[in-house]
Order: structure tokens, then sequence, then C-alpha cells
């Protein structure tokens, strides 16, 4: 072939060979697209169904451009729409040290950033557990596992920011420095998600005393009277407060106490009595009490306790006689075993006297007449005290209080059963 029939036949097939490929390229790239939009949709369906709706936003978005099919955008907008809607939110909030709010937190979910700083605007997170962690210039980033809940918009999710302790100087080689700080996710860490409950159970003690100028309010003579109480307790903690229900077995044993009645003549021997319990009870009570914090680890705590108890056992009240002398006093007494022991051990010389107090008399309870009860309401308030809590699975508490009965003390210790984040 010659030169000129080969320049006569490229210069017929050259705008052939153009015009193919200009015509072939959008078909090509059309067929793409279209392949892209339904591999788009089908992941779209398959990660909504997984929870996965971020990600599968991401897909609809893909498969709602103008290059896909028609119908195929207008599915995908619906199920988009549809996703969105769904889509839980959760609104960030953090506290520093000082209790003021904390806006400059950069928050992180499963290694993401989402949110720079804290404006109460929600944020679109996928159903289940999340890793999140939260950072602040000069404070403690504080780590922790959220379960965002499918069907919540702007669950709250608040926390803590501690203010970073000062570095530790270095220890002197063979000596162990002591970090008194929390370490965020370890069991030191004892900072309490306000959003969150806690539960702790553990043992009480109380000892109640009346003082003898509070018993000579009522009666003359007397002593100081101390009781011991031992109870079970379950703390039940919620945003710095606790609701602890108690069940308490207290032990009002006294020995002799000996008094004259308030308002009569101390020396008529007939006016004097002497009275020995044996009174025990049994309370079902709650405390109710607020926390504000003062330092790493400790709160204190006010608040007031609430409770009836079930009161049994005996109640022993005796005439008495001077065994010398005439004249009966704390120090100058004897039980009137009989009615012949002395005239102060008879009827007559007590005023409405209906039986005769001698030889151990017990007092009935108040459903058969007497003067003892049967159940007898607590009421403490205030009650003040202060709660540590070192590690995680422990607080411990010392109180005091005022009460029906007198002024109190009490310690206890309980085991939390909040573990460490793993």
């Amino acid at each position: 072939m010659t030169t000129s029939t080969l320049r006569v036949v490229f210069a017929a097939i050259l705008p052939l060979t153009v015009c193919g490929v200009l015509c072939v390229v959008p078909c090509v790239a059309h067929a793409n697209d279209k392949a892209d939009c339904a591999a788009a949709l089908k992941g779209a369906q398959a990660d909504t169904a997984a929870g996965q709706l971020t990600k599968a936003l991401g897909e609809l978005a893909t498969c709602s451009r103008a290059v896909c099919p028609k119908p195929m955008q207008k599915q995908c907008t619906g199920l988009a729409q549809t996703v969105t809607e769904s889509q839980p939110t959760v609104i960030f909030s953090a506290k520093d040290a000082s209790g003021a709010a904390a806006t400059h937190v950069t928050v992180t979910v499963d290694g993401a950033v989402v949110a720079s700083s804290l404006d109460g605007t929600p944020v679109a997170v996928d159903p289940g557990s999340h890793a999140m962690k939260f950072e602040m210039e000069g404070a403690t980033t504080v780590e922790k596992q959220v379960a965002v809940d499918p069907a919540v918009k702007g669950q709250s999710v608040a926390i803590v920011l501690d203010a970073n302790p000062p570095a530790a100087a270095a220890a002197p080689i063979g000596i162990v420095a002591k970090d008194d700080g929390d370490v965020t996710g370890t069991m030191y860490d004892t900072n309490e998600d306000p959003t969150k409950r806690y539960y702790f159970i553990g043992l009480r003690y109380r000892g109640d005393v009346i003082p003898q100028f509070m018993l000579n309010l009522f009666v003359n003579g007397g002593k100081t009277i101390y009781s011991n109480s031992i109870g079970a307790e379950i703390d039940i903690r919620h945003d710095n407060f606790s609701l602890i229900p108690a069940l308490t077995y207290t032990e009002y044993g006294t020995g002799d106490i000996v008094f004259a009645q308030k308002g009569k003549d101390p020396t008529d021997n007939g006016n004097w009595s002497v009275v020995n319990s044996g009174l025990k009870a049994i309370y079902a009570s709650a405390d109710l009490l607020w926390s504000v914090r003062i330092a790493n680890h400790w709160q204190f705590e006010y608040g007031a306790e609430f409770g009836l108890g079930v009161i049994f056992g005996t109640l022993e009240d005796n005439w008495v006689y001077p065994p010398t002398g005439t004249q009966v006093s704390p120090t100058n007494y004897t039980a009137c075993p009989t009615t012949a022991a002395a005239f102060s051990c008879t009827a007559a010389d007590h005023a409405n006297a209906t039986v005769n107090k001698v030889g151990g008399y017990q007092e009935p309870s108040w459903v058969n007449g007497g003067s003892k009860p049967n159940i007898f309401p607590l009421i403490n308030f205030p009650q003040l005290g202060v709660r540590y809590k070192p590690i995680k699975q422990m607080e411990a508490r010392l109180g005091v209080g005022f009460s029906l009965t007198g002024f109190w003390f009490g310690l206890s210790a309980n085991y939390g059963l909040e573990k460490p984040t793993k």
C-alpha cells in the first residue's frame, strides 16, 4: 500500500476512532455511576440494619446524587430522612473541679472528634456502647464507656473534670512515689457520673447518748444513758445524693436508774422509783443525705433519717425505800421486795397507784395499758458528717446528729458494686 493510500485510509479511520472513543467514555462512566449508586444503596440498607447510622447516611448521600437513576435517588432521599429522624443524639456537659460549667472541652467518640466545645448542641451518635474521651487544658482527661439509647434524642452525658495534680518530685532511689490523685479508669478514680446510679452495701454502728441534763427536764435524779445500735444498710447514690435504707438492732439496756417524778416533792419517798430497762428494738429506716465535695475522695454530707421501730424486751419499774436514814436518794435506795418492806412500798404512798410496783414489777406494753412502747418513731435531724471514698469499691462515713432519744454519732463502711473501667 502506497503512502498516499495510507494517508487516505488514516484520514478516514481517525475521525471514526475519535468519535468512537468520545462516545464510549460517557457510556462507561454512566455505567460506573449507576453501579456505585446501587452499591451505596445496598450498603446503606445493611448498615442501617446493623445500627451504623452515621456510615449509612454517608452512603445514602452517594446514591441521592443527580447521576443516579431517578427512582433510586427518591428511595435514597427517603431512607436518609428516616435514618436521620431515628438516629439518637447526645448532649455533652461538663463541670470543672469548682463545680462551674466547663465549655472548652474536646470530646472524642471512638477515636473521632465530635465536639471541640460544649454549647448544648445535640451531637448525632450511633446507638450502642462507645468509648468517649473528654479533654480540657489544665484538667485530667476523663475516659468513660457510654451506652447510647437508640430511642433517645438529647441523651445527657455529664462529667466532672478535676484539675491536673502538680507534678510530683522524683522519689529518691529505693522509695516508691505515691500518687494521691485520681487515676482515670482505675480503682482509684472515685469520680461519680451525676447521671449514673451507684450502689453500696455494708454495716453501720450508732451510739446514742441521753445526757442526764436532758432527763432532768422530765424527772429528778437519773443518769446519762448510752445505747448501742448495729445494722445493715444499702446506699443508693445518684447525683451527690444518697438514699440509705437500713435495718438496725438497738440495745436499750440501762441498769438501775433512780429518779423522782418532776414537780413532785423529792423528800416524799413515795415519789421515787428505780427503773431497769432491758428493752431492745429493730428499726427500719432511711437516711436522706446530700453531699458536697470538699477534697479528693472526701465529701461533706447533711440530711436526716426517718424510720419506725418495733420495741420488745422488759422494762422493770420498782418502788423504793431508804436502807439507811429516812430519805431516798440516787445513792440511798433499795427496791421494794414486797409491800411490807416500808410505807413507801405500799399503794397508799403513791398517788393514783392501781398496782403494787414491788418485787421486780414488769411494766406492761402500751397495748396492755402499760407504759412500755410497742413501736417508736426514729427521727434524726439534723444529720451531719463526712464521706470518704478511697477507691471505687469502698466508702466510709462518720456522722453526728440529734434524735428523739438524744445525741448520737455513727460509723459505717460499705462495699461498692462499681467496677474499674476496662
